[in-house]
């Protein structure tokens, strides 16, 4: 059972789908931080829900900042039992992503030295690190603020693996205090890039990112369309958050709670 074919069928035929989008990034009126984290818990919900031949637990809680893993959803399918950890990207579709964290820097360090030996960085000298940093599924929410416009892609990070070629140093400039290296097709086309090392750099953005609209090739795209910022809906939950519990018992009945 393909979790992310079940994924994009429900998504396109159910009619509550697009009313759930309009929602989630209707978040991003209450600002920044806030978004992502409420796209964690409300696609939670939105699994056990809709998706009947699967339970989704939300482990981001779990793991937030401790940054042992970057796993947000831990997923089962109720057949086999068999599990799977799903990563849960919610960004603008016009700028970097972040894949990975690599808060040990070992991607950043081996090219670092690869490229001081020679002109030339191998890909097999850093295959070992990218394919473990790449065992991970990642689901992304992209929005265009400008054009009210979304996608929901996975990342095939095994088609990134297959399509590496080339690896290209980008020497720093203006602000930028530290190289990128960019990883590259055959033909030379941008796939994904390791960029903020050094010990100057966050630990959180050290890592494997790409740029959604120059790496079309590993995007699977499950849905896209417009959304809108449903104010009605963020009045209700600024309501909500003045419920007592016996009003909230109501409430959730009305819901079928």
């Amino acid at each position: 059972m393909n979790f992310f074919t079940e994924l994009k069928k429900n998504f396109r035929e159910n009619p509550k789908s697009d009313t759930f989008f309009n929602n989630i990034f209707s978040f991003r009126e209450f600002g920044n931080k806030t978004h992502g984290d409420m796209a964690e818990v409300l696609f939670d919900h939105y699994i056990n829900k809709y998706l009947t031949k699967f339970n989704s637990t939300h482990i981001g809680k779990e793991k937030f900042r401790a940054k042992e893993s970057e796993e947000d959803l831990e997923i089962q399918e109720k057949r086999s039992g068999k599990k799977f950890f799903l990563s849960l990207k919610n960004y603008g579709d016009n700028g970097p992503l972040q894949i990975r964290t690599d808060k040990e820097n070992r991607l950043f360090n081996k090219l670092s030295k690869l490229s001081a030996e020679k002109k030339r960085v191998d890909k097999k000298s850093v295959l070992p690190i990218l394919k473990e940093l790449l065992a991970i599924h990642v689901l992304c929410f992209l929005y265009n603020q400008k054009e009210n416009r979304f996608r929901v892609c996975v990342i095939d990070t095994d088609a990134a693996l297959r399509k590496l070629s080339k690896i290209k140093k980008v020497n720093p400039n203006g602000r930028r205090k530290h190289p990128i290296y960019e990883f590259l097709d055959a033909k030379g086309n941008y796939i994904f890039e390791a960029r903020y090392g050094g010990t100057t750099a966050n630990a959180l953005q050290r890592g494997i990112w790409t740029k959604t609209h120059k790496a079309k090739d590993i995007l699977d795209v499950l849905f896209e369309g417009e959304y809108e910022v449903n104010q009605k809906f963020l009045l209700a939950i600024k309501e909500l958050s003045l419920f007592g519990e016996s009003e909230l018992k109501r409430f959730l009945k009305r819901c079928g709670c």
